[in-house]
């Protein structure tokens, strides 16, 4: 999702949003992909599979 359609859906500043996902991509659960002048963010799926692993082993527990 690019950066802009970003700090639409949320109401805070263009700051928190930079820092916000400068935490994410450096614990390597987004990745940053520049189109021209349009920075678009992904979710890394093998930086997500720790979480979905632990998720899955507490849905088997309920």
């Amino acid at each position: 999702m690019p950066v802009g359609e970003l700090s639409q859906s949320f109401k805070v500043s263009g700051a928190t949003l930079s820092f916000h996902l400068r935490v994410l991509r450096q614990a390597g659960l987004i990745q940053p992909q520049r189109r021209g002048r349009t920075l678009v963010y992904n979710a890394n799926r093998m930086g997500l599979r720790p979480i979905d692993l632990w998720l899955g082993s507490h849905r088997l527990m309920a």
